[in-house]
């Protein structure tokens, strides 16, 4: 569920609004610069729940946006917002502000207001990703400041959304004229936008977006991938979905799907394993008693 704290006064940071980690002491890394890089991080923080699939951490771009499992859904043009839900590399995604971004280092010792990239943790459950000052590529102006706060474990407390994106400082004249805010799922099966490769000049200083998995519980999966097991059996929540070759199947509870690889061939399956002449892969969907209804 998207809510804004514009309309939704539990969509806010946990720290009154945006978190500046400056007033913290907590400082941009010298390291975090460049154009079209990635970085990684919270490998160590409890595991990150993002449709209902738990990932050791994250990747960051300097393009605006976070990916999860990025050896798999990183690539692409990824400097180019895209509308999402979307196919294209790259997805499982989270998008603060995705447009063609370059990140900066300054201490802020001189001249100069500090720049760059800067992580914080709150306790093993909570992580922080601030962007000071982001410029679009090959300008030196910045777009503004903005950040985003991961919970890993799902709450379905009210006030207690799992991702929050906050903005400041901006710079409405430096904006770019197309970004992309929102959430999407392995594959582009799913999305939820606040705004879709389109203009922000709509976002205003002390807005928050906030991403809340009400209907998510944490131990229940939207989707598969399969892995190189030759089988498995996940529980299930209502009806479900298993990708196979990058192509969505739809299993009813208890439905079971299987492939068999044809004879004197193979079939290469997503994300990229192959399954040898005469192995077979199934699935097997049990809706019971896992998930609430």
């Amino acid at each position: 569920m998207l809510t804004t704290s514009v309309d939704d006064s539990n969509c806010d940071t946990g720290y009154g609004g945006y978190f500046d980690l400056e007033q913290s002491s907590i400082y941009p890394e010298p390291s975090l610069t460049g154009d079209t890089k990635l970085w990684s991080a919270f490998s160590g923080q409890n595991p990150i729940n993002f449709y209902g699939i738990e990932y050791a951490g994250l990747a960051f771009s300097d393009d605006g946006f976070v990916v999860f499992d990025w050896e798999n859904n990183y690539g692409g043009s990824v400097h180019v917002p895209q509308s999402i839900p979307n196919a294209r590399l790259p997805n499982n995604l989270v998008a603060m502000l995705w447009s063609d971004l370059e990140v900066l280092y300054d201490d802020g010792s001189g001249v100069e207001e500090i720049k760059g990239i800067t992580l914080a943790v709150a306790g093993a459950d909570t992580s922080i990703i601030e962007y000071d000052g982001p410029v679009l590529w090959n300008t030196s102006t910045s777009v503004g400041d903005f950040e985003i706060l991961i919970h890993s474990t799902v709450d379905n407390t009210p006030g207690k959304p799992e991702i929050v994106i906050a903005f400041d400082n901006l710079n409405p004249t430096a904006l770019p004229d197309l970004a992309t805010i929102g959430v999407e799922s392995i594959g582009g099966l799913a999305a939820d936008v606040y705004l879709n490769n389109a203009d922000p000049a709509g976002l205003s200083d002390g807005l928050m977006v906030c991403f809340d998995y009400q209907d998510h519980p944490g131990n229940c999966r939207d989707y598969w991938v399969l892995d190189d097991r030759n089988s498995f059996t996940e529980a299930g929540y209502e009806a479900r979905k298993a990708i196979f070759a990058g192509k969505e199947f739809t299993l009813g509870a208890g439905d079971n799907l299987a492939l068999q690889t044809a004879a004197g061939g193979s079939v290469n399956l997503f994300p990229g394993f192959t399954v040898a002449v005469g192995a077979s892969l199934s699935v097997i969907v049990d809706a019971a008693g896992v998930c609430p209804p």
